[in-house]
């Protein structure tokens, strides 16, 4: 009886190339440069659904902003037709 409860406690071996694969799996994405040239607030929309970590911000080129790093928001740049014209990420 004594083995069968030690059995159950102990955890399954994990193997290293299934951590590995779980891994890169889960990418999260730190920049879009697919979006440069689409519509600011669909780029917003796109950027905040595939990143829930972030705040996509749109702004026109030109606008002050803080230069301070954070790893939750994202500057999201467009011209006078709401186009986006940097690539947008986070910091």
């Amino acid at each position: 009886m004594g083995l069968a409860r030690l059995q159950r406690r102990t955890p399954p071996p994990v193997m290293v190339s299934q951590f590995k694969q779980y891994k890169t799996e889960h990418v999260i994405k730190s920049s879009w440069p697919e979006l440069v040239r689409s519509y600011g607030e669909a780029a917003a929309a796109t950027i905040e659904r595939e990143n829930r970590n972030v705040d996509a911000i749109v702004l026109r080129e030109g606008t002050p902003v803080t230069k301070d790093f954070r790893c939750n928001r994202v500057w999201v740049l467009v011209n006078e037709q709401g186009v986006v014209t940097r690539v947008p990420q986070i910091g």
